[in-house]
C-alpha cells in the first residue's frame, strides 16, 4: 500500500503512529513521509507514461502534506 493520505495506506500509517507518539509528533512525521511520496509521485507518473503508456488520474496534494508537516490538521 502506498503511504499517502488519500489512499488507505496513508490512513493506516497515520493511525498506527498514533499508538506510539503524541498527536502533534505523529502528524508531523506522517506529513513528512507523505510529502516525500507526493514529490516523487510526479516523476514516477511521467516515467510510467513514457515507459508503459499508463496514465494515473490521481494527483497527490502537496499542500495537504506540507500543512501536516507544519502540524496543521486539514483532512
Amino acid at each position: 500500500m502506498v503511504q499517502v493520505q488519500p489512499l488507505d495506506g496513508g490512513r493506516l500509517f497515520h493511525i498506527s503512529l498514533r499508538w506510539f507518539m503524541p498527536p502533534l509528533a505523529e502528524l508531523r512525521i506522517t506529513g513528512a513521509v507523505e510529502m516525500v511520496f507526493s514529490v516523487l509521485w510526479w516523476p514516477g507518473m511521467v516515467y510510467l507514461f513514457i515507459t508503459r503508456g499508463w496514465i494515473f488520474f490521481f494527483f497527490l496534494s502537496i499542500n495537504l502534506h506540507m500543512a501536516m508537516m507544519r502540524g496543521k490538521r486539514l483532512a
